[in-house]
Parts: C-alpha cells; structure tokens; sequence
C-alpha cells in the first residue's frame, strides 16, 4: 500500500513534526508499505537525507507552512482562506495515494484536506492547536464540517488522546473523533530507587522554558545530581560545563537517553500548552519515568492520569524546583507508578500500533455515546 505523510509543519530535522514523522515512516516502511513524505516547501537537505536514508522520499510540497508571524492586520478570515485555497492548489499538484495522513492538522489545512481530499483513504490527525495560531480556528473547522461529513468513510480524524478528542467534539459536531495509538514507544527500564540523573528533553526554546533551564541547572548540581540537557535545536546557551552535565544535540533515539535519567523535567509556559501535547511527556510515560511538568496544561492532564507527575504552578525557576522536590521526595512511589503506567502503554500504545491503524480503514472509537456522562474508556490511562 502506498501511504503519503502530509506534514506542511515539517521543514527542519528537529522538533515533534520530524520526530513524530519519521518514526511513523520507519514503523510504515517495517510493514512493507511504501511510504512518502511531504513536507514544507522549503524543507532543508539534511531532513530530505535523513527520510532518504529510511528509503522514504520527501517533497517540499506545502507553500502555506505550518506557522508564521503575522503582520498586523493580517489575522483575518480572508487570510485564512487564501492560505487553505493556497494548500488546495499543493494537493491538486500531488500524484494518487492509497492512503494520506495528515499528523498535525491546523485548521486551515483541515479546510484544504476536505476542499481538495487527496488520497482513497484519508486520516487526519487532531493534535489540539485549535486556536493556536489564530482565534478563527474553531471557526474555520466548523466551516468545513459540511464538506467533511460528505467524504464519509473516505475521510477519518482521530487523537492522540481522549481528551483532545472531546475539545474537537462541539465544533465537529455529527463527525466522529476517533482514537490513533500515540506513536512513542518507551525504553521501559527498572527505575532507581532514588533520583540521581534528571532530564530535560526536546527543542529547547522561550515556550519551552529553555531560558529557565541554566538556573535550574545550577541549583540541582548543587545539590549533587547528575543532568542530561537534550537540545535540538542547539539553542541552550550554559555557561560552562559541568562534569555532571551531559549535553546533547539532536539523537536518534532520544527515548533511550530519557530513559537513562530517573526523572524527567517539562519545564514549559503553560499558556502555549493549553490544548498542544507533548512528546517529551508521552515519551516519558512510555518508558516508565516519573515527568515534573506545569500545570492548567493539557500534558498536565495527561501526566496525571498517568499518576506518576508532579506540578508546578508558575514558569519561574523556583516553581520548578518545588515540583522537582517533590518529586524526589515521593519518588519511590511515584516510579512504581510509573512502571505500571509504562506496561499498559507497552500493550496498547506505540508507532507500530499508529502504523497498522492507518492502513485498516476503521480506527478505534473512544468508545462514549452523545452523552458524555455516559462514556466508557479505551486506552493507556484507564478512567
């Protein structure tokens, strides 16, 4: 089977746009389908030779990329439309594909998926950033709910996680959201009986708490623990090295580097994280490692159904310090949560779980009725 990876957010080999999809191409490319990526029109060389090297070809496809600055004046409904008109005319320049998955789908690119729906089978993946972009998100989703109820059984939208699912559900209203297996696989491990390695982990950067992490840095080592400072985006700036500080750039598998830390810190804005989720956070929970993140944040809700986080409530330094604290003081319990949580998520999440689901033609339902009340749970999480 032929499957095409829409991705118009994936222009550079760092981030969760590369992370997430070039895992998916591999699990794709593991089951014997053949697979294509494409990405933002100006898509670097090292992302094209990095899916070359998978055998996977890329495509600078999507001249309307995922996110850009916006001039003042320039967030209005007319604007959004031309971007969507403007990744209609990319899909009507694209070859047939039996089946086209959309990872990340901002809501103008939702609007061209259903004007223009390419591929026999279509699944367009909800990753909550309704309003991220603009305040017209939920608006431009509904605008095109007409056209997506026409397609039927050719289009299926699906999360990652029940609860993005219900946030899509008043303004999809009649569509169904159904349920992806989240593609992170873990490095389960027996944790340690106490904390001594943390981690921070992805593309480091003002949102991401990237500017807090040298204070916080500072304060652990002074307390005797080891770090592991992961930074894809080579923007994290420390003032000298530590020799129990291991800093990294881009790895291939940073889930085993995480894996290797007893703790795991998000240090994250929680108002850019209001309805985004997090890979780092997911990864976490895969492998069986207890995660510090903010919280009033959607990986907050996530992290605590898994029952092995603590919070903090400001994104300050020394907010992030009480969490961690009291995320050593009750680690023990914390990591035997942990493991339990990382068994579930070993027999029913994962990338090759996603990649089956894609070609099925029927993703799994959430499993609630039209009232919410009466819903029923399917996944890694429980209740």
């Amino acid at each position: 089977m032929h499957v095409s990876i829409m991705d118009p957010g994936l222009a550079n080999r760092i981030g969760h746009h590369f992370d997430q999809d070039f895992r998916i191409a591999r699990a794709l490319r593991g089951q014997g389908h053949d697979v294509e990526v494409c990405g933002a029109a100006h898509a670097s060389q090292e992302l094209v030779d990095a899916f070359a090297a998978l055998g996977v070809p890329l495509h600078g496809t999507f001249r309307a990329g995922a996110y850009h600055r916006l001039v003042p004046g320039e967030d209005s409904w007319d604007h959004w439309q031309q971007r969507a008109a403007v990744t209609a005319e990319d899909l009507a320049r694209l070859a047939p594909t039996d089946v086209a998955f959309w990872p990340t789908l901002q809501p103008f690119h939702f609007l061209a998926m259903v004007r223009f729906p390419h591929g026999s089978h279509i699944v367009g993946g909800l990753d909550g950033q309704i309003n991220f972009s603009t305040p017209l998100g939920a608006e431009l989703l509904a605008s095109g709910r007409d056209m997506a109820q026409s397609l039927a059984s050719r289009l299926e939208l699906g999360t990652y996680d029940r609860i993005i699912a219900e946030a899509y559900r008043p303004i999809l209203d009649g569509l169904a959201v159904r349920r992806l297996p989240v593609p992170y696989d873990g490095h389960p491990a027996p944790a340690a009986e106490q904390v001594r390695r943390i981690g921070f982990f992805g593309h480091q950067r003002g949102e991401r708490g990237g500017n807090l992490i040298p204070e916080i840095a500072a304060a652990l080592l002074q307390r005797g623990l080891k770090l592991t400072l992961q930074d894809s985006s080579a923007r994290l700036k420390m003032k000298r090295t530590h020799p129990d500080v291991a800093v990294l750039g881009f790895v291939d598998d940073f889930s085993r580097e995480l894996a290797a830390c007893d703790l795991i810190v998000w240090p994250s804005d929680p108002q850019y994280y209001a309805a985004r989720s997090s890979g780092v956070v997911w990864e976490a929970i895969a492998s069986g490692r207890p995660v510090v993140v903010p919280s009033l944040c959607l990986p907050a809700q996530i992290a605590f159904q898994a029952g092995a986080a603590t919070f903090f409530h400001q994104p300050t330094a020394r907010s992030v310090l009480r969490g961690i604290d009291e995320a050593i003081a009750n680690y023990p319990a914390l990591a035997r949560r942990a493991g339990e949580q990382a068994r579930r998520w070993q027999a029913t999440e994962g990338t090759a779980r996603l990649a089956a689901a894609l070609v099925s033609g029927k993703l799994a339902d959430w499993g609630w009725s039209r009232n919410p009340g009466s819903a029923t749970s399917s996944g890694w999480h429980g209740s």
